[in-house]
């Protein structure tokens, strides 16, 4: 679950966020640098995404919101280093039946504009490394997938990130986000395809 995920730059609001962050996107997978919201700094700033397992096999690019706090990879980062990274809606697929093809759905939260999840990070081989916190999915996701991120309203981040109560976030059903079918980036994000 969230796999992939999407950063419009054209978008004005995603545009000053990240102003001087350097060039990413547009879609993000797992291991690439991306823009993240930290708790120690409130300006966006790169950083891989997935914790380095321990085995070396691979990264965990997700981390369970019911268990993070359980498990000795995100523990510590869960009361320590929150982030919140910027997104303009992530990505699921969801099998037509017939061919081995899935079809390609992105998950945003428009006109709202930048749909922040919720994530923790931490330095593995002095470089900064985060994952995405996920929960049960709610309604809108279901259809497509078990698990969907901890999604944040912008006015949720400072809470998130510096607050005390951070763990109501990790129980509560994420709000209803839009789901929209993708045939391909170039027919449905035209300016973004660059």
């Amino acid at each position: 679950m969230c796999g992939r995920y999407r950063i419009d730059r054209n978008d004005d609001e995603m545009k000053t966020l990240l102003r001087g962050v350097g060039e990413v996107g547009p879609e993000i997978f797992p291991t690439q640098p991306a823009p993240v919201v930290a708790a120690h700094g409130k300006s966006p700033r790169l950083m891989l995404w997935g914790f380095p397992r321990r085995d070396e096999q691979g990264v965990l690019f997700n981390a369970p919101a019911e268990t993070a706090a359980e498990q000795q990879l995100f523990r510590e980062a869960l009361y320590e280093r929150r982030a919140a990274v910027p997104t303009s809606g992530f990505f699921e697929w969801k099998d037509t039946g017939g061919s081995k093809k899935k079809d390609k759905y992105i998950f945003h939260d428009r006109p709202y504009g930048v749909l922040y999840l919720a994530g923790v990070y931490g330095t593995f081989y002095e470089k900064e490394y985060f994952a995405i916190l996920t929960t049960v999915a709610n309604d809108s996701v279901a259809l497509y997938h078990s698990r969907m991120p901890v999604t944040l309203d912008a006015d949720e981040v400072d809470e998130w990130l510096f607050g005390k109560e951070y763990a109501a976030f990790l129980g509560r059903v994420p709000k209803t986000v839009v789901g929209m079918l993708v045939c391909n980036d170039k027919e449905n994000f035209p300016l973004n395809s660059k």
